[in-house]
């Protein structure tokens, strides 16, 4: 394997402090009582404003589709504003990008995170030029689980999914390669619980740095 993509939020960054901020201002605008960082990894993995939805369904509150648009408006401002003030790379992701890299593998990002977003984010808190694909959400392909973004990123690599590896840190990441038929693996640092995972049965999972990249050369 020689093209290894990955998740952002929760698989190569820890971004879950700054996606909290950015929903709690849009719902400090309505006076709705204000998400726990517990509460924010539970509806992150599908969008900042299906994340804005979770959010608003754990305090039982609903609007109309025109003050829904002002709330993601406003969130997706705020966070522009501040999408790298907490996120920091997991510890040992960074050096390990960079090792892969040197030993020939190609590196990419798949995000159902605005792609604007993804790449601002992915340039605040990596080495320049360690991606050779970055891609986000946008309003022509569908988001993760559905095969679009792969098949958007095997385009643009020119490349198919038999050269690739995916990994995530959620089981909208596990339906995702599921649905791709790629080979893959979750890893549990992120914003599922390790315990979530595997009461879901999710298979397989990768508990550690180390075993990631064991995980990797396994592949070969």
């Amino acid at each position: 394997m020689k093209y290894l993509l990955f998740d952002l939020d929760g698989t190569l960054a820890n971004t879950a402090k700054d996606i909290q901020e950015a929903i709690n201002h849009s719902l400090e605008l309505v006076y709705c009582p204000t998400i726990t960082l517990e509460e924010c990894m539970e509806v992150v993995g599908n969008g900042l404003k299906n994340a804005l939805k979770g959010a608003l369904s754990l305090k039982n509150r609903a609007f109309e589709p025109d003050e829904m648009a002002i709330l993601n408006y406003e969130l997706i401002k705020h966070y522009e504003s501040h999408y790298a003030t907490y996120s920091r790379a997991y510890p040992g992701i960074v050096e390990l990008l960079v090792k892969l890299k040197e030993k020939g593998y190609r590196l990419g990002v798949i995000s159902n995170k605005t792609e604007t977003l993804v790449k601002l984010i992915v340039k605040e808190l990596f080495p320049d030029n360690l991606f050779s694909y970055i891609g986000g959400g946008c309003d022509k392909i569908a988001l993760k689980p559905d095969e679009a973004p792969l098949d958007k990123a095997l385009t643009t690599l020119s490349i198919n999914k038999d050269d690739v590896l995916y990994f995530g840190d959620s089981e909208v990441d596990n339906q995702f390669i599921e649905n791709c038929k790629i080979k893959g693996g979750i890893v549990t640092w992120g914003f599922r619980s390790r315990s979530l995972l595997e009461e879901k049965n999710i298979k397989p999972l990768i508990y550690d740095v180390s075993q990631l990249e064991e995980f990797i050369y396994g592949s070969n």
